[in-house]
């Protein structure tokens, strides 16, 4: 997920990047960058992220150290209102 919203950045899309831990996004300083930590396994808590938003990419992978499954949502938009 890490490059996928670094390569959005680079390509000026502002992008909100939701997930369990937002920690993994911490190094990233760019005003482009919302960081949305939330349950990401829950529709519900993932509705109001939607609004306003052109295109959504998941990205699924797996915690090393857990091996916990995991997925991170980014979403990109050219700008939000």
């Amino acid at each position: 997920g890490h490059v996928v919203v670094e390569t959005a950045l680079e390509k000026n899309y502002q992008v909100r990047a939701a997930d369990v831990k937002t920690d993994r996004l911490d190094s990233m300083r760019n005003s482009g960058l919302e960081k949305v930590q939330v349950d990401i396994t829950k529709k519900e808590t993932l509705n109001h992220l939607m609004n306003e938003v052109t295109g959504v990419i998941s990205t699924v992978g797996l915690w090393q150290e857990k091996h916990n499954n995991y997925i991170s949502i980014c979403c990109a938009k050219s700008s939000y209102s």
